[in-house]
């Protein structure tokens, strides 16, 4: 079979929409990102501080690219040349109207010097990525309110419609309670509904639960140290290992010790990965002591992990004693739902 090559130069033509336009976009991307790969390798190139451990230097999604340097003339000129080389590659140009630039702890003669050699604007805090407010300190709930007004609104356009129960069920599955009813009195207990169809209920989920799954899923792979860019980042940047925050923090190991003897486990942990391969050897399967077992542990990762957010972001303290109540109140209130003759007997209210 014969092998051809055949280049091409890219040009208006392609639409929104065309099925065409995201694959050459991933491909034009791809080049982007192999470029800047390279350039990140020059001597004259610095990585923000932040974003250097794991060698960032962008993030693309769809359309959307952002650049990370260090801000200073030399790093940043390293970054237009990327550009300027996947313009002459591909044909694609950066928009100046649509683009800024966002300099942060940069003094006042190098960001003149910056902005006097870059054809950007400069951009400032609060900016919406995809949507998303990004701020340099914690984002307010009132920050969050055009987001979340725009939701509504979206909502408002769905009653509408004239659909019958079924109909919106199958729309929306559920969003709220008053989209469901038409804004009338409710005519069936939220948690009757959100009962499955066999038990009468219409199968819809409890948005509130559904979070907290989403939630844990995602604390799971922060502490699993799932191999994706953003927990390798949030360990270096903020947990700095994570058996530092479970196992050498002495705060935290004193809640492990005492959750430990609640349950009966005698083996000490010292780290994550050692802990959820012993649970699994020695606690795998349906028996109520093992699911109690695994279910006091992962309850214990998130309420420490609660803790130390709210302490971190709110300047909310939660004592010991606090914590290691929710702990064996979460895993006794899930046993028994699951075993309701068999987990008063294995952990008993009194323990609780």
């Amino acid at each position: 079979m014969a092998d051809y090559m055949v280049s091409f130069k890219g040009k208006r033509g392609l639409r929104q929409g065309d099925p065409m336009s995201p694959s050459l976009f991933f491909i034009c991307m791809e080049y982007l990102s192999r470029v800047l790969m390279v350039m990140s390798k020059s001597p004259g190139f610095k990585f923000h501080p932040k974003c250097q451990p794991n060698g960032i230097t962008h993030v693309a999604f769809a359309d959307d690219l952002m650049l990370f340097a260090r801000g200073d003339t030399c790093s940043l000129a390293i970054l237009m040349d990327s550009l300027h080389k996947l313009e002459e590659c591909s044909g694609l140009m950066v928009s100046p109207t649509k683009s800024n630039i966002y300099l942060g702890g940069v003094p006042g003669l190098p960001r003149d010097m910056i902005l006097r050699e870059l054809v950007y604007s400069l951009g400032k805090f609060l900016v919406r990525y995809l949507g998303v407010p990004l701020a340099l300190q914690k984002v307010s709930i009132d920050e969050f309110s055009p987001f979340l007004e725009a939701i509504d609104v979206d909502i408002q356009k769905w009653n509408d419609k004239h659909l019958y129960y079924a109909g919106k069920v199958e729309l929306i599955l559920s969003v709220c309670q008053a989209f469901l009813w038409g804004g009338r009195q409710f005519r069936v207990a939220w948690k009757e509904i959100g009962s499955p169809n066999d038990e009468g209920g219409l199968g819809l989920m409890d948005l509130k639960i559904w979070n907290m799954s989403l939630l844990t899923s995602t604390l799971w792979n922060i502490h699993a140290e799932a191999n994706t860019l953003w927990v390798k980042w949030l360990h270096v940047v903020y947990l700095r290992g994570s058996n530092n925050l479970f196992f050498t923090c002495p705060f935290t190991s004193l809640i492990w010790s005492t959750i430990r003897d609640w349950l009966g486990i005698k083996r000490e942990m010292n780290t994550l990965e050692s802990a959820i391969k012993w649970l699994k050897k020695e606690f795998g399967g349906c028996r109520v002591f093992a699911r109690a077992a695994r279910l006091g542990f992962v309850t214990t990762v998130y309420e420490v992990w609660m803790a130390r957010n709210a302490l971190r972001f709110d300047g909310k303290k939660s004592s010991l004693e606090a914590i290691v109540a929710k702990v064996k109140v979460s895993t006794y209130c899930i046993l028994y739902q699951i075993y309701p003759e068999s987990t008063p007997i294995i952990l008993g209210p009194q323990r609780v």
